[in-house]
């Protein structure tokens, strides 16, 4: 049994021959109402006006049917109270139909609302992070001096962090570089990669070419991988291939790393053998790490990509020389 049919099995008196509280009473008709259902919460007032205050827990039957988009019910609710407290909960009605879309309820509220100005900002500020530009543009045109880049760029943080590319590009649009403060883009473009929001990271490259995306030691492209964030690792891989390595298996990064630069020397060491590639096993081996262990350069190269550790002994490898056989070794 969902919670709406046990709210419907109360309302009809089935089975429950107990009695029900006040508290009760107003529960069930807040989860009528906030669920829309018209008819069971007509039908439960009219059978109990005594124990329901349809203004109960500072007006929150009325406050939910709006932040749930319930405008039929937020209508009847105040036909039958007009003056009731409309900006309850610190105007969450308003505030919270704002940040969900709810278009019609929030033109509805708006000459109801007690010092709606004041909440403009909020409810700009929140509706950043859901993206509904209907509203942000609404929100715009009723306070046409509200200042986009309020609380530290707070706006452009919420396009960003919530993967709200529309919002961003809006943004810009407004007001270009004024969305971005005190280099933010690279914050900003770092916790975009995070997340994986691919949208937000590209528009950021393209758009904002002073980003440094290697900043703290590729700190964007490891935070992507640490966080699965496959999109934006794809990303990375495909734009330098040559210093970002990638595995992916199914629908998981299982290794990453940034590709240090192969350094074959100019030097020739002498061995007095040259052994088979234990990598490929097909060819010869032509370069020697310092730790003395032979690979063919092409083997090694595909490795190091991977890991800049020697494949036998896992010592470090930064440079490597090439094999030439021992002139003792020919003569024999």
């Amino acid at each position: 049994m969902n919670l709406i049919e046990g709210v419907i099995l109360l309302l009809n008196n089935i089975k429950y021959n107990v009695a029900i509280s006040q508290k009760n009473y107003n529960y069930a008709f807040e989860i009528l109402c906030r669920n829309g259902r018209l008819n069971q919460a007509k039908n439960l007032l009219e059978r109990h006006q005594e124990e329901i205050d349809i203004e109960a827990n500072d007006n929150k039957a009325f406050v939910t049917s709006c932040t749930y988009g319930q405008i039929h019910i937020a209508k009847w609710l105040y036909e039958l109270r007009p003056n009731m407290n409309v900006s309850a909960h610190d105007n969450n009605a308003f505030v919270l139909s704002c940040k969900y879309g709810y278009y019609d309820i929030v033109t509805w509220l708006y000459d109801k609302v007690r010092n709606i100005d004041d909440y403009i900002e909020e409810s700009f500020e929140l509706t950043c992070i859901t993206g509904k530009i209907k509203i942000l543009k609404w929100l715009l045109e009723k306070k046409p001096d509200l200042d986009i880049c309020m609380n530290d760029n707070v706006c452009t943080k919420n396009a960003c962090y919530y993967d709200q590319i529309n919002v961003l590009k809006w943004l810009y649009q407004l007001k270009n570089n004024e969305i971005f403060l005190n280099d933010q883009e690279e914050e900003l473009f770092i916790k975009s990669c995070e997340r994986n929001n691919i949208e937000i990271v590209k528009w950021l490259y393209d758009n904002k070419p002073s980003i440094n995306i290697t900043i703290n030691n590729d700190i964007a492209f490891k935070n992507a991988c640490n966080e699965n964030s496959i999109n934006v690792a794809e990303w990375f891989n495909k734009l330098n291939p040559e210093r970002y390595y990638i595995e992916i298996n199914g629908n998981t990064i299982t290794h990453f790393n940034i590709i240090k630069k192969f350094t074959l020397s100019d030097n020739y060491v002498n061995v007095d053998e040259v052994e088979d590639c234990c990598i490929c096993m097909n060819s010869k081996c032509d370069v020697i790490t310092h730790c003395k262990h032979q690979f063919c350069a092409d083997c090694l190269i595909k490795t190091y990509k991977r890991n800049e550790d020697c494949p036998k002994c896992r010592s470090h490898i930064s440079i490597v020389d090439n094999i030439k056989i021992s002139k003792k070794r020919r003569s024999n």
